[in-house]
């Protein structure tokens, strides 16, 4: 169990482990939602059990995050440490789910977050594993689905290598150990404008790059077998 994750298989489970971060017993208030501190746009704050996966096999799942667990706008996988090693789960070799992560609140004025997955290593534009975007909790449950709309309120691009299909690309490099970058961005605008279903990655990172508030990353690697 790493620092503020419950990892449990077949089972979501809404308690954070925070415990091992602090000596105190009496955990802090937790903290609302983009929606719920903005509830005067018109939004409504997002259930937790509205964020689990459409479909598709439970298991590795990651509970809420007491944002007062992490420093500001900083991104966690209880699934790999920074720069540590990403598990065969989340590759071709494996079952081909995405991550589960786990976010600090970003600035003030922050309606919304969106994630980015690129291979580092191949670099350029067309790297893009994931993109995520009209985020409006702390938190994304492993195993997202393959579908335009994801977990929750986010929406999905196809990848770089499956154009065809939205959601998560497995990675899944062709030789050698390949770097894997996890930008989260905090966002001014939720929905995010100017995007739809046909848009291209690049063309909502673009979008996503004029509307950041903030971003934070989480690096890792893969070497297939």
């Amino acid at each position: 169990m790493r620092l503020g994750f419950v990892l449990v298989t077949g089972l979501f489970t809404s308690i954070a482990a925070i415990g091992a971060c602090s000596s105190d017993s009496t955990s802090a208030p937790p903290k609302t939602s983009p929606e719920a501190s903005n509830a005067s746009d018109g939004g409504a704050g997002e259930d937790a059990a509205t964020l689990t996966p459409d479909a598709g096999p439970r298991d590795a799942y990651v509970a809420p995050i007491d944002p007062d667990v992490l420093a500001p706008m900083e991104i966690r996988s209880p699934a790999f440490d920074d720069n540590g090693d990403i598990p065969i789960l989340h590759t071709c070799d494996g079952g081909g789910q995405s991550f589960p992560l786990a976010w600090s609140p970003g600035p003030a004025g922050t309606k919304g977050y969106a994630v980015v997955v690129t291979d580092a290593t191949l670099g350029g534009t067309d790297n893009v594993h994931w993109v995520v975007y009209d985020i409006s909790d702390y938190y994304l449950l492993g195993n997202a689905p393959s579908t335009y709309k994801g977990p929750g309120t986010s929406l999905q691009t196809p990848s770089s290598f499956a154009t065809e299909t939205f959601g998560f690309s497995p990675l899944c490099p062709p030789v050698g150990t390949h770097s894997y970058v996890v930008t989260l961005y905090a966002v001014s605008e939720r929905p995010l404008a100017g995007v739809t279903s046909a848009s291209a990655p690049r063309d909502v990172i673009a979008k996503l790059e004029a509307k950041k508030l903030g971003t934070a990353t989480l690096k890792g690697k893969y070497l297939r077998p």
